[in-house]
């Protein structure tokens, strides 16, 4: 039972196959790449999802530098960690995995509060929002895939330039200039 089941399958699947245009395979065959790059793409924006962290702290009014002075001392020995100065308020912000960003942030409140002596009135807590990026990422890969699928389907031309024919003058000099170069 199961043979003529199989020829039955394999019969219908020829029949199929046979009666598609070579353009309706091409047509098949992209859109499975795109579709395939859309779903990966989307895959890995729920799977590996990127957060923004913030995070704040609060000067004492008689504090030993300012805001300002504090923040152009820590800003360049903290990368991926935007530091802004709000009068006596310092706000930290920084986007990634979870635990990357709020280690930065954490290291950028430390050495803030240790270049003011230890001084701090307090430290605003932090807030980590997930960022929605299935779009821009389904978007990516939906374009890669179908990237993929035109520059396998269909490479490009030969960028071959034509030769002159054996019967044209201009032929035999350029052998015999081949020639004396070799």
């Amino acid at each position: 039972m199961d043979d003529v089941i199989r020829a039955y399958l394999d019969g219908m699947l020829k029949t199929v196959l046979a009666r598609m245009s070579p353009v309706r395979n091409v047509t098949s065959c992209i859109a499975l790449f795109a579709f395939s790059g859309l779903t990966a793409g989307v895959a890995v924006a729920v799977f590996l999802p990127r957060y923004d962290v913030g995070a704040g702290l609060m000067l004492p009014a008689h504090s030993p530098y300012s805001a300002a002075y504090l923040v152009r001392m820590t800003r360049e020995d903290n990368p991926g960690v935007r530091i802004d100065a709000y009068r006596r308020s310092i706000g930290f912000s920084a986007t990634g995995t979870l635990s990357g960003a709020d280690r930065a942030v954490g290291a950028a409140i430390r050495q803030v509060i240790a270049l003011n002596d230890g001084k701090y009135k307090r430290t605003e807590p932090g807030l980590a929002m997930r960022q929605q990026n299935e779009g821009v990422y389904g978007l990516f890969g939906f374009l890669a895939g179908l990237g993929t699928a035109l520059g396998l389907l269909m490479p490009p031309r030969s960028r071959v330039t034509a030769t002159a024919c054996a019967d044209s003058p201009t032929s035999s000099v350029d052998f015999m200039l081949a020639s004396r170069l070799a």
